[in-house]
């Protein structure tokens, strides 16, 4: 069993929460691959909240946020493979069995594949196929599992003190992450999104950004940012490159999208680093410009219309193979091989 190990060092998979429209729903783990890590998952979700959190809230925050729980769901059919929420009356933080075992087999994945220097490009590609390939396209008809569809070994952490180290950190600053974010719209007092307008559920999902950047900043944590999440959410969930014109894609923004994984919500969040969380930790800047500038950083890839496209065509049509761990496979070769199809 993996042990827990206190949070610091690296941010990473920033914000794995509620997704949106069309997200990738698969049934990825079975109830028994599920039950069997049921506990320790809940066990790590409860100690990364009171020894990583709960110290940096202050007296205020503390009373905002009330008597709320943790919940652990199994999934239901048509759940989102990555769905983090907190329910309407501030009591529930929704931590999905599902979405945990997923998240902390991408930062197993992640950790193996950086640490032998293999491409991290099939990781986009297994989300986008989430969302765009029939289950019957892989072997046995069903979605496969994270490690299994990018060939990782299932016990990767045993076989590098380096897998081990990075893949435990990676994992408990997303899931601390997450629980900030998710704290954030119950300070708040966020409505549900049923009830507002897709406009303020951005502006929402801004607040409880900043709140949770705020917490980590607090317990002077370094940061390496949404990279990973981003990258891997980019084909995950409607973007850019499925509309026409850039007229449709800001219409659909403002009327429908509630938790997008936007080039504006990116920027709203370095500028939120560079600017009151700089000034109010003046000896970190160095290390909160570098996460800004990492921000800012991938905001290309999400404005890239081709390789969006490209990206959909390659995982439409390629062979679930593709998947599997190689060198060099980035984005240039996602550009020969989607010509090539």
């Amino acid at each position: 069993m993996r042990e827990f190990r206190s949070i610091g060092g690296l941010l990473l998979l920033l914000l794995a929460l509620g997704t949106g429209a069309n997200p990738a729903s698969a049934q990825i783990y079975s109830e028994a691959d599920l039950r069997a890590d049921a506990a320790r998952l809940r066990s790590v979700i409860h100690r990364i909240y009171s020894i990583g959190i709960k110290p940096s809230l202050s007296d205020e925050e503390k009373r905002a946020l009330g008597d709320f729980e943790f919940y652990f769901p199994m999934p239901k059919a048509g759940d989102d493979i990555l769905n983090f929420e907190s329910t309407t009356d501030g009591r529930l933080v929704v931590m999905p069995l599902m979405s945990l075992k997923a998240l902390e087999d991408l930062t197993t994945a992640y950790a193996w594949l950086n640490v032998n220097r293999m491409s991290l490009s099939t990781i986009d590609l297994y989300f986008a196929m989430l969302r765009y390939r029939d289950p019957s396209a892989f072997p046995g008809g069903k979605h496969p599992r994270v490690l299994e569809a990018l060939g990782v070994p299932k016990d990767a952490y045993e076989t590098s003190k380096k897998v081990d180290d990075l893949s435990l950190r990676l994992r408990n600053e997303a899931f601390a992450f997450i629980i900030a974010h998710e704290l954030g719209h119950i300070r708040f007092h966020h409505k549900p999104v049923e009830e507002i307008s897709a406009e303020q559920a951005q502006a929402d999902e801004i607040e409880a950004d900043r709140f949770a950047l705020d917490i980590f900043g607090r317990t002077s944590t370094g940061v390496l940012g949404p990279i990973l999440y981003f990258q891997a959410q980019a084909y995950r969930l409607v973007h850019r490159h499925e509309f026409d014109s850039d007229e449709q894609w800001q219409d659909y923004v403002k009327s429908e999208m509630t938790h997008p994984v936007s080039v504006e919500r990116i920027k709203q969040m370095a500028a939120f680093i560079e600017g009151p969380l700089i000034r109010s930790r003046p000896t970190e800047a160095a290390i909160w410009r570098d996460v800004a500038r990492l921000l800012n950083g991938i905001t290309p890839t999400l404005e890239d219309i081709e390789l969006g496209r490209c990206i959909v065509q390659v995982a439409r049509t390629a062979d679930p193979a593709v998947l599997k761990p190689r060198k060099g496979f980035e984005a240039d070769e996602i550009m020969k091989r989607c010509r090539g199809i």
